[in-house]
């Protein structure tokens, strides 16, 4: 069954976007694979390449709705509902997000993902609810409510609603947008990670968010590629009433 997603992709001129894409290996906007072994990888310290598993997949995003499996003759519905909802936005209220201050900006812990941590406005949080919302009943679910229906994960209980309504738990007000620039990072010490990340990626500064890419992973393709990108200078569109 393919899967798709609903992420904010970085114009390939933004300074983070060559760089990030870089580290991950997997140019999203090109659809192409990039060397496993380059200069700013040597700069990591301990890297992996199993690292980058999971970024491997999508490469450089900013998760607005989490992957979701569906049924591909659904795929213009699901295009029909994001335009549906870029309709409903003031276009003079930006979609905006700000860097996290200081260490707080680059997340990582042993184990975990590294990633580039950003502060949502409310035009943004409530695209991000809307979305979540709207989007989840034309997918047939994920992995991890799988996971969960057989027991294999375990969250509390407000997270538990959200996996069966919505069939992810990191959503509403537990939405932390943020950039992966690496995956689970099998160190003890991830201090000299995250200090060479730092000295690798662009001083982080706010971003508009100006455009939405609607990403599809065809049934048993290794990669996510932009089915279709949407622009909000394009909406609201106009509004036809049709006579009764």
């Amino acid at each position: 069954m393919p899967d798709f997603a609903l992420y904010y992709v970085p114009p390939a001129e933004h300074p983070l976007y060559p760089v990030a894409s870089e580290i991950i290996g997997y140019d999203l906007r090109a659809k192409k694979l990039l060397p496993v072994e380059n200069p700013l990888r040597a700069r990591i310290p301990g890297f992996d390449v199993n690292w980058m598993d999971d970024p491997h997949q999508y490469g450089l995003h900013m998760t607005i709705a989490h992957a979701m499996h569906f049924q591909a003759d659904r795929l213009g519905a699901i295009e029909a509902e994001i335009e549906s909802i870029m309709n409903l936005f003031d276009p003079a209220k930006t979609w905006k997000i700000t860097p996290c201050a200081g260490t707080a900006y680059i997340r990582i812990a042993p184990q975990r993902s590294c990633v580039l941590r950003y502060d949502p406005n409310q035009a943004f949080m409530m695209l991000h609810a809307l979305i979540v919302a709207r989007l989840s009943p034309l997918s047939t679910g994920t992995p991890q409510l799988e996971k969960f229906m057989v027991g294999q994960l375990q969250v509390p209980l407000h997270a538990q609603h959200r996996l069966v309504q919505y069939y992810y738990y990191n959503l509403l007000d537990d939405f932390r947008p943020h950039f992966t620039v690496l995956g689970a990072v099998a160190l003890e010490d991830v201090e000299p990670v995250r200090q060479a990340i730092m000295e690798i990626v662009p001083r982080p500064e706010p971003m508009t968010i100006d455009t939405l890419c609607l990403l599809v992973r065809p049934d048993g393709e290794p990669q996510y590629h932009i089915h279709r990108e949407f622009s909000r200078k394009d909406y609201p569109q106009t509004l036809t009433i049709m006579p009764e």
